[in-house]
């Protein structure tokens, strides 16, 4: 089923992925959104996602102590995920080093609603507070984040969050269709660089590598000559880090998106 329009006013949750039985549950904290903030009764209609690329029309069944009985009412729309055949948009990874507190969250949330198939979240060098803060955290709120903005958004597919990742081990064992790293020094303009070779799928994606507030140190940028990595500019000067994975995201995935 192709994807279809859908109108404002609707309400969009999750699907808990662990429910059992073969009976739709929402996600614990949609759940309680739906019945104590929304105070939905029996027969309202929801919007419930699996984050892999379908939406289901689910009606309120009963509210028993406390508990919702959902019952399938059918398949809203599919669509294939990022890169496969029929996806308007190509699987964009985009490896970042982050920088600290809400920006990091906002860089995120932009990223989700421009489409971005996969976040990496990268230990570079000269990330700040990178080793003092729980990433395993940060991947959980960022995870509640992208919830959101996905419902927002009306987007079919969760992007996958990963982390920390080691720049040298992942530019080894992480092939891609095509991949650049961000210079303000660079000669060559990114959108110069994207060509129809540059759509990526989830086994080989176009990726972009992000550096952190003090830039990449000379090690890594010699990893990436080594590796054939051509760097690309954005302007040609220095963007805070959350600005130019946004800037980026947008002209890489501006120049794969297919319409129809």
């Amino acid at each position: 089923m192709a994807r279809e329009r859908h109108e404002g006013g609707e309400r969009w949750f999750f699907l808990d992925p662990a429910a059992r039985d073969g009976a739709p549950r929402l996600l614990p904290d949609d759940e309680r959104h739906a019945l104590k903030v929304l105070r939905l009764e029996p027969g309202s209609r929801v919007v419930a996602l699996d984050g892999r690329g379908t939406a289901y029309d689910l009606e309120l069944a009963d509210v028993r102590r406390g508990e919702a009985l959902w019952r399938l009412q059918g398949e809203l729309a599919t669509e294939p995920e990022p890169g496969a055949p029929g996806s308007g948009l190509p699987w964009l990874e985009v490896a970042v080093a982050p920088p600290k507190g809400a920006r990091a969250d906002e860089l995120v949330e932009r990223l989700v609603q421009l489409g971005v198939a996969s976040v990496v979240l990268l230990g570079a060098e000269r990330t700040q507070g990178f080793a003092r803060e729980q990433v395993g955290e940060r991947l959980e709120r960022w995870g509640r984040l992208a919830r959101e903005q996905c419902k927002q958004c009306r987007r079919l597919w969760l992007p996958e969050l990963s982390g920390p990742a080691d720049l040298a081990l992942h530019l080894r064992s992480h092939p891609a269709s095509a991949q650049f790293w961000l210079d303000p020094r660079a000669t060559t303009p990114l959108a110069a660089l994207l060509t129809e070779r540059s759509a990526g799928t989830r086994s080989a994606p176009l990726r972009l590598w992000i550096g952190p507030e003090g830039g990449w140190s000379p090690a890594e940028e010699e990893l990436f000559r080594s590796a054939g990595v051509p760097a690309a500019a954005l302007v040609p000067h220095v963007l805070r880090v959350e600005t130019a994975a946004e800037a980026s995201a947008a002209i890489a995935l501006h120049a794969a998106w297919r319409r129809g």
